[in-house]
């Protein structure tokens, strides 16, 4: 079995797809402060980096079941998926 590599756990995570979950917290923090508002900045680092993590858990999982149920192939989409290419197998 291959060892596994912190590059590949971090491919199977698809950072690229972190803006998406991230830029409507900003957005509203960058609003609140140009309001000058009453921001909460701890909250405000937990509230992004909560979805974040919500946001690599449901691809993480996304790639699971997409590969139990046969969803996907190595002819699915353009995108990486760690475990139809092999770089993971489901017992990690």
């Amino acid at each position: 079995m291959k060892k596994r590599t912190i590059k590949d756990w971090f491919i199977a995570t698809r950072p690229w797809s972190f803006p998406a979950s991230a830029m409507p917290i900003i957005v509203s923090i960058a609003y609140l402060f140009s309001k000058n508002a009453d921001i909460n900045w701890y909250m405000a680092v937990w509230t992004l980096i909560g979805m974040v993590l919500f946001h690599i858990t449901g691809n993480l999982w996304s790639d699971y079941f997409d590969f139990k149920k046969k969803v996907d192939d190595t002819f699915a989409c353009l995108e990486e998926k760690v475990l139809v290419s092999k770089r993971k197998s489901i017992e990690e």
